[in-house]
């Protein structure tokens, strides 16, 4: 979202602004009566600027929450890690997972 507004010629902490607000659900359809209010009128301003498409914009209202994309980054490399010791020190990152289950209770 941040990069479609940017490659759009959407400022940057303008696209962040509306890529946050779209990310935790404030622009969802389901939050507003009227649905052409979803965004805020500075946002309106500069989507309509930067030319966002119809589709673009209809998808943003359906969102109800985006998970961060850094967090998913960080989540694809642990389990690179966990597969990687995994196949490599099968035996050790056993008994690594074990004891890890025992103390969180599993």
């Amino acid at each position: 979202m941040l990069d479609y507004l940017a490659c759009r010629g959407c400022p940057y902490e303008t696209a962040f602004e509306i890529m946050e607000y779209v990310r935790v659900g404030k622009a969802s359809a389901k939050r507003h009566t009227p649905p052409d209010t979803c965004f805020l009128p500075q946002h309106w301003d500069a989507l309509q600027a930067c030319g966002a498409e119809d589709w673009f914009l209809e998808s943003c209202q359906k969102i109800e929450y985006l998970f961060p994309r850094g967090h998913g980054a960080a989540m694809a490399d642990c389990l690179a890690r966990l597969v990687w010791y995994a196949i490599h020190a099968p035996k050790e990152s056993e008994a690594v997972f074990k004891k890890a289950a025992e103390q969180n209770g599993f």
